[in-house]
């Protein structure tokens, strides 16, 4: 029996369609919850009761608004009453503002506070939605984003990867392997393809547009194929 059809899995599947449990930022809360509940019943550290506590800054409106689905929409207008909704016991789920965390009395250091002080401001009416590090620290940080991308999408997109694998496999062989296995594969792959479309055609573009690439030497010393 699968998590989800057991009679204590802590999410009802009876308000929504199940696949529209698969979706973000959806599954990753019901993956949250069913957690909870198996270390709820090994009363791990002596828990009797184990709560969900989603961290998040309060100003962020795209994440509050996150309904994709017009099953999700039908039960409420932002993503936290929707969810309370959907649980067997919502007193198990709680939402902390992270401006709390860098508020004047807060326990933390100064360095933190200074450092995600934008969770308590608001901008054009929606959360700021970029961290306040210094220019170089973001190109650090995407240099990082991109060799570790990189490996990524050759381990899983070459030939013998995962999308070669299911590609080639027969149709008895995926249908042999439990469904929410097989929905939780599609709607990674749907994002992941998503993702990376919009990287190209958003941001990506931008770098691309602005580059002599005729200048630029080559430095990469894995021998992967430009993209």
């Amino acid at each position: 029996m699968s998590a989800t059809a057991h009679p204590e899995c802590p999410v009802r599947t009876d308000l929504i369609p199940y696949e529209d449990l698969f979706v973000e930022p959806f599954y990753q809360l019901l993956r949250l919850h069913l957690l909870a509940l198996e270390m709820e019943r090994a009363c791990e550290l002596g828990a009797q009761t184990v709560r969900v506590v989603y961290a998040v800054p309060a100003l962020n409106g795209e994440l509050r608004g996150s309904l994709n689905r017009e099953s999700h929409r039908d039960l409420g207008d932002n993503l936290f009453d929707v969810w309370r909704a959907l649980l067997r016991k919502p007193d198990r789920f709680a939402v902390l503002d992270t401006a709390e965390l860098v508020a004047p009395g807060a326990r933390t250091s100064a360095e933190f506070k200074e450092r995600y002080s934008h969770l308590t401001h608001r901008e054009d009416g929606e959360a700021r939605n970029q961290h306040q590090d210094s220019t170089q620290d973001c190109v650090d940080r995407l240099r990082s984003a991109v060799w570790v991308g990189r490996t990524v999408l050759m381990r899983v997109g070459c030939d013998g990867g995962i999308l070669d694998q299911v590609g080639r496999a027969p149709d008895d062989v995926l249908r042999d392997i439990p469904l929410p296995e097989l929905v939780e594969l599609a709607v990674r792959l749907e994002e992941a393809t998503e993702a990376v479309r919009r990287v190209r055609a958003e941001p990506g573009s931008a770098v691309w547009d602005r580059v002599n690439w005729d200048s630029v030497p080559d430095v990469r010393d894995d021998g992967a194929a430009s993209l």
